[in-house]
């Protein structure tokens, strides 16, 4: 169960590349049983933990 083992309500597919509702872990990189710190796989890599992130969402255009 991804949600349960990353700590969060996200979209998982395959427990996902990215975490941004995850548990913030003090000074970045942190050892866990499960990625469960707010990351973005492609940016430091799963085992550093985001101080803070933003989604923004662009209007569509016609």
């Amino acid at each position: 169960n991804c949600a349960l083992y990353q700590r969060g309500g996200w979209w998982y597919h395959a427990c996902a590349h990215s975490n941004l509702n995850g548990v913030w872990h003090r000074g970045g990189h942190y050892r866990s049983r499960y990625q469960d710190g707010v990351y973005w796989a492609e940016f430091r890599g799963g085992a550093y933990s985001l101080k803070k992130a933003a989604m923004l969402i662009r209007p569509l255009r016609p």
